[in-house]
């Protein structure tokens, strides 16, 4: 499933994936809210082709950590082979810190773990964008 901002917007862009509709129905509107352009999915595969198609169109990816499929630190990793600075904010219920895959590519990431307020998770997202400048 995708939901995507208007066309032409001159707002951060944020790739959100996150396997729970709910969750990124929610996570968008706050984001959206916040001034900033979402392109949403539930597939993380989706997510992935669509960001391989125009790598270049995202400033920064938000995404759950435990998803069937590809989860969140591969998908990250699939984005860091393209884009080696483009952050990456993983949301997780789990409270251990993120693993990657030795030799993998790591790109500039932060971690919030679930439950989090709206305010929380955009000072994270904030923070990050703000550490690529």
């Amino acid at each position: 499933m995708s939901h995507e901002s208007r066309e032409g917007d001159t707002r951060a862009h944020v790739l959100l994936v996150d396997d729970q509709e709910v969750i990124v129905d929610v996570t968008r509107r706050v984001l959206e809210y916040s001034g900033l352009e979402v392109t949403a999915y539930t597939s993380s595969e989706d997510a992935l082709r669509v960001f391989l198609d125009d790598p270049g169109r995202f400033d920064i990816a938000i995404t759950d950590r435990d998803m069937p499929g590809l989860d969140g630190s591969h998908l990250a990793t699939d984005l860091w082979e393209v884009r080696p600075q483009l952050p990456v904010l993983f949301v997780s219920a789990m409270d251990d810190a993120v693993v990657f895959d030795a030799g993998a590519p790591v790109g500039p990431y932060r971690e919030l773990f679930k439950p989090y307020d709206t305010s929380k998770l955009v000072q994270e997202l904030m923070g990050l964008l703000n550490e690529r400048t």
